[in-house]
């Protein structure tokens, strides 16, 4: 039976307040002219190493979280709103909706490593020719480089999910060619 992940809106309802206090703080920054006059020192030396005022540092810092968490928050409601699994792995292949829009076959995935960074588990997947399943968006691009790193050239994640990563290395294990 193939294995399926779905989004979990719980989960990501709790990740999308994180990214709007986020931008909140940062338009914190941007509005009080207290924190402009009063930066601290971390500030002033950041201010001091980059030839900007504090105030300019205490705005621009800002900016950053405000684009940031928007982001971020933008993001997360994507994913709530997305129908159909986020991840898939069956007979055909490893489908991931952040990667790429069809399935990694598996005459195409070379190996399969389990690895966490910052106890963040993923799944690290090296493909036999990279340009056989592009990935799409932001996920996409570092792929060369994280193959060059060892991490192969997805990292797959249950993050978010309603599934969690024991469950899809046993799928993995279920499905991958021997």
């Amino acid at each position: 039976m193939a294995f399926e992940a779905h989004y979990s809106r719980g989960r990501l309802l709790r990740l999308l307040p994180i990214d709007l206090i986020f931008a909140a703080v940062g338009l914190w920054f941007v509005t009080d002219p207290d924190i402009a006059a009063d930066p601290g020192r971390r500030l002033e030396g950041l201010a001091a190493l980059t030839g900007l005022t504090p105030a300019s540092v205490v705005t621009i810092i800002g900016v950053l979280a405000i684009l940031l968490g928007l982001a971020g928050s933008v993001y997360y409601l994507r994913l709530l709103f997305h129908r159909g699994p986020a991840i898939r792995s069956d007979a055909q292949g490893i489908f991931w909706h952040r990667w790429s829009a069809s399935p990694i076959p598996w005459s195409n995935i070379a190996g399969i490593k389990d690895y966490s960074i910052q106890r963040q588990r993923m799944v690290g997947i090296t493909l036999v020719d990279p340009n056989l399943s592009r990935g799409h968006g932001l996920l996409g691009r570092p792929g060369r480089f994280n193959a060059a790193t060892g991490f192969g050239h997805v990292s797959l994640m249950t993050q978010g999910t309603d599934r969690d990563h024991d469950e899809l290395l046993a799928a993995l294990a279920e499905f991958a060619p021997r």
